[in-house]
């Protein structure tokens, strides 16, 4: 597994890390299917710890969004930076065996993580899994 955070608060980076492990199949498979869809991007993360998926594990809710390279000035906004910044953020990861995420928290701190496991499938191999599991396959709907 490898982390790469920069400005993490060390009380909220346990809750983050756990919840992109214990989802990285939708996540890896979200983000290799905009990236083919979309072209470069991040997973970006609103994160509400006070909504609770399950009480005896303690899963947070979060809401989460591909935005692409082409969301740069709406991504730079939500991450209050530059969009040049953000585009070079972008250009630099591995979306083949990578994932980037930026996450807010509800004190209003972003976290940002450049994730890769080594002991977990790829993006590309989390969309195979996850639209083999899937009716759709993959397609996204616009209805």
């Amino acid at each position: 597994m490898s982390y790469q955070a920069a400005s993490s608060p060390p009380n909220h980076e346990p809750a983050v890390q756990s919840f992109i492990r214990s989802g990285w199949l939708s996540l890896g498979a979200i983000a290799w299917l905009h990236f083919q869809k979309d072209g470069r991007g991040a997973i970006y993360i609103r994160w509400d710890e006070a909504l609770v998926i399950d009480p005896e594990n303690w899963k947070a809710v979060a809401d989460v969004q591909y935005l692409s390279v082409k969301d740069a000035e709406l991504l730079a906004l939500c991450l209050e930076m530059n969009a040049s910044d953000v585009v070079v953020v972008i250009e630099t990861y591995n979306p083949e065996k990578e994932v980037l995420f930026f996450v807010r928290m509800p004190d209003g701190s972003l976290l940002d993580y450049l994730v890769a496991f080594q002991d977990l499938p790829t993006p590309v191999e989390c969309f195979d899994v996850m639209a083999k599991l899937t009716p759709c396959s993959g397609e996204v709907s616009n209805n």
